[in-house]
């Protein structure tokens, strides 16, 4: 029977060292997981979380609730925390998640926080977290998340056990997706390039009967490949539309979320139902703020396969399901353009902070876009 690690698609060994690692309780109180995007590192951290909390992945293997709760993102002692500010985490993040560490769990007796960009984790604001890390309170284990080792403080790496995690070839990302679900070459690409190259994210969007966001891709690209050929006032008009699609999948995410504290609120007291209300509040954003990168996903996706077809390379288009459109663009734009226009935008998804207008980027974005026209 498969366990909480084999779902961390394309990394054996990483799979194989937290197996055994749980199997033999030997699992320590602080991790730094590293490696690029789209490498498995919060699926990882989270069945380790999953493992921690059991006691060891035997007991997390098949279905339980605790297993599907931690692995739906909905358990309330394993907390997700990334950078709220411009330039990283605030030192207010990390207050709260000192204090929040010394307070009892909310279910059982152990806890998760897992740190995603710690890479973003400022001198201030590592300071005063260290002597947390190395010495978290008993019950309490710590995932960091990283893009390579040269961008994390020193001083944080000494005080985790580092677990590198390597770059999954986008030819076996296909085949992983391909294997894990009934979709063809060309909708595997598709699935992969929407989700910010995240296999496990995009294995969720062509999970069967669960469409919802197979169907949210194909309005985005309608929307954006709309927006490019038209005013300026069609730009900040689409901008709005695009808002509205995520806004729909958020606000059942909230209420889903609500509900669950609802059912529990007989049985929780007043310092746990506010510990659940703020986690449900990040879970909200992050939700929030993974609908909006996965519209900066699609139109770097649209721009790439312009790109393609300027250079005579259509076989590496990913969109061909809307291969006229581009086609029709990139005979109004050229190289140069196109990978001025491209930085931009990527810069502007890695400015998509909580504390940064949503709205504002996308309007940037697909002005650059745009723009890219002779």
């Amino acid at each position: 029977m498969a366990d909480v690690f084999s779902k961390i698609f394309g990394q054996p060994k990483v799979s194989e060292f937290l197996r055994r690692s749980a199997a033999e309780e030997h699992i320590a109180q602080s991790y730094l997981f590293l490696g690029p995007s789209g490498s498995n590192k919060t699926q990882a951290a989270y069945a380790l979380a999953c493992a921690f909390l059991c006691g060891t992945s035997k007991n997390c293997a098949g279905t339980c609730s605790l297993r599907e709760s931690v692995l739906a993102h909905k358990h309330p002692d394993v907390k997700f925390y990334s950078p709220e500010g411009e330039s990283g985490y605030l030192v207010s993040q990390i207050h709260e998640i000192i204090h929040d560490s010394t307070l009892a769990p909310v279910r059982g007796n152990k806890k998760v926080y897992i740190l995603d960009r710690v890479d973003m984790l400022g001198a201030f604001s590592a300071n005063a977290f260290l002597k947390t890390l190395e010495e978290p309170t008993s019950g309490t284990c710590f995932i960091l998340l990283g893009r390579c080792a040269n961008s994390v403080l020193p001083t944080i790496r000494s005080r985790c056990l580092v677990v590198p995690f390597r770059q999954i070839p986008p030819a076996q990302a296909i085949s992983i997706i391909m294997q894990n679900t009934i979709a063809d070459e060309q909708k595997a690409k598709i699935a992969l390039s929407a989700s910010g190259n995240s296999i496990t994210a995009a294995i969720k969007m062509l999970t069967p009967g669960d469409n919802s966001l197979i169907y949210l891709r194909e309005q985005i690209v309608k929307i954006v490949l709309g927006a490019v050929v038209s005013t300026d006032w069609g730009v900040l008009k689409a901008v709005k539309d695009l808002l509205l699609l995520v806004k729909s999948p958020t606000d059942e995410y909230r209420q889903r979320l609500e509900e669950s504290l609802c059912d529990s609120d007989d049985f929780l007291s007043d310092a746990a139902k506010k510990q659940l209300e703020k986690a449900n509040k990040r879970s909200v954003k992050r939700k929030e703020s993974k609908l909006i990168n996965m519209i900066f996903d699609c139109i770097i996706s649209l721009m790439h396969d312009v790109m393609m077809i300027l250079t005579n390379d259509s076989r590496r288009v990913v969109n061909s399901d809307f291969f006229e459109e581009l086609k029709s663009f990139a005979n109004k734009t050229n190289q140069i353009k196109m990978v001025r226009a491209l930085d931009q935008v990527i810069s502007l998804k890695n400015a998509n902070t909580y504390n940064v207008s949503s709205e504002s980027l996308l309007d940037l974005a697909l002005f650059e876009f745009k723009g890219a026209q002779e």
